[in-house]
């Protein structure tokens, strides 16, 4: 069907009507119409033809051909326009039309190449498919999943070789004697390298909103220093005994991840979700953890000296036995954690919630709780010497009663006046001095017995 047609049959139904209807008029207003606007300039007195009827009548028809061909001049540019109008539009259907069929082109050997057994090919694959991801915003999302289910895939195929290679007696050892096997640290593949690379330098928002998925994937034992994976989905994803330093996870999802033992020293995990996450043993030195949610994570014995926790929600995780020295947990949702042996020794926790928190035993000497809640928690031989309890919320002389406290805690005024407290204050003084006695009279005696030993030793040699 050509163009003219098309526009033909687009024409609306009153089209041909008000054409007939224009031509009609316009005839009859040619003829009759001097006789009916200027009937009476047209004759005289007497009902004759006025010398200037002539004029008059070609005057007034000279006017009404001119309106006409206004009318007329009006209308072909109109149509002129309107063929223009659609001559663009189908040049840009057809435009569209042929760079989505390149598109498509490209994509299908771009899938070819990425199938292929040689790495050089697979690399070309991935990369064609970046270009394609940046040409074709209606693209993006396939070619995301697409990266993704690649990288997942080739991760469980290198963990089966994996396995298959391992030494079975030396599997059952380990497992005998409740140790891992131990095992240097995995390199990623050059070709899940680049294809994680190129879901992670997408810009911002489109990280945001087309996160990519790498769930469940393998990532045990493997270097992966400096990583950027920001708002990745890594659910589950096994990261054990893996080295993450300086690994830039913002925004990432690492729910149910499991990284025991893993090294994440000054990472950065900035609003990251590791709800139910195992991170027992980890390396967290220096991480930023601000606003991260650890909703029940598994983290005993974890190393987290010097972190940042600040607006972190840790409600029922477990930290029995994490160090989080001049950690800063300012603003930390910290309700029904446990803290059994923790060691926060000079960490800020102004403004955190701690109530029902079980901090028995834990090290709490010289920290900043300033407006911290502390409503029902635990603080059974807690150490609060030297800490900064004046302005924290909830707390009530039977927690203090248990607590390690001396003269050098700071008290809300209430508390500070209370006998009872100040007479626990003087026995965990004088408690504290028997057993700096009987630890000087201990190292004394150590060393006496070592002096003792290598004179014997010099004696039996002589």
């Amino acid at each position: 069907m050509s163009d003219k047609q098309v526009i033909t049959a687009s024409r609306p139904w009153w089209f041909w009507p008000t054409a007939i209807v224009g031509t009609t008029l316009f005839l009859v207003g040619l003829v009759w119409g001097p006789w009916w606007l200027e009937g009476q300039h047209l004759r005289d007195k007497n009902g004759e033809l006025a010398p200037s009827a002539g004029v008059i009548v070609t005057g007034f028809r000279t006017m009404l051909v001119a309106i006409a061909a206004g009318v007329l001049t009006a209308v072909g540019l109109w149509y002129t326009h309107r063929n223009f109008e659609h001559t663009r539009d189908k040049d840009r259907e057809q435009t569209v039309l042929t760079r989505e069929g390149q598109v498509t082109g490209r994509y299908v050997e771009a899938i070819k190449l990425l199938a292929s057994e040689r790495l050089h090919e697979r690399l070309g694959g991935i990369y064609a498919l970046e270009r394609i991801m940046k040409d074709s915003d209606r693209d993006h999302r396939t070619i995301v999943e697409v990266l993704s289910a690649f990288a997942r895939t080739k991760l469980q195929e290198a963990e089966s070789k994996r396995q298959i290679g391992k030494d079975p007696a030396a599997t059952g050892r380990a497992a005998t004697s409740g140790r891992e096997v131990s095992a240097e640290r995995h390199l990623l593949a050059e070709d899940v390298k680049a294809a994680l690379t190129v879901l992670a330098r997408r810009d911002t928002t489109q990280t945001e909103n087309v996160p990519a998925e790498i769930s469940d994937a393998p990532l045990a034992q493997h270097d992966l220093v400096g990583t950027k994976w920001r708002s990745m989905t890594l659910e589950r994803v096994n990261f054990a005994d893996s080295h993450l330093k300086e690994a830039h996870l913002d925004y990432a999802n690492l729910d149910g991840a499991d990284l025991d033992r893993a090294t994440l020293a000054k990472a950065s995990l900035r609003n990251v979700s590791l709800s139910g996450a195992r991170l027992e043993g980890a390396d967290l030195v220096s991480a930023n953890l601000t606003n991260a949610c650890l909703k029940a994570a598994h983290m005993p014995r974890a190393i987290m000296n010097k972190a940042v926790l600040s607006g972190a929600n840790l409600l029922n995780a477990n930290l029995d036995g994490t160090s989080l020295n001049q950690a800063i947990l300012e603003g930390a949702t910290m309700k029904r954690a446990k803290l059994r042996g923790a060691r926060l020794r000079q960490a800020n926790l102004k403004g955190a919630n701690l109530e029902f928190a079980a901090l028995s035993h834990a090290n709490m000497h010289g920290a900043e709780l300033s407006g911290a809640r502390l409503k029902w928690a635990d603080l059974d031989n807690t150490d609060l010497r030297g800490a900064k309890l004046d302005k924290a919320l909830g707390l009530d002389v039977s927690q203090l009663l248990k607590a390690r406290v001396n003269g050098t805690t700071t008290l809300p005024s209430d508390l500070a006046d209370n006998p009872e407290v100040q007479k626990h204050i003087e026995e965990m003084e004088e408690m504290e001095s028997d057993e700096q006695e009987a630890e000087v009279d201990a190292r004394m005696a150590y060393e006496a017995s070592l002096a003792e030993g290598i004179e014997t030793r010099r004696t039996s040699e002589g």
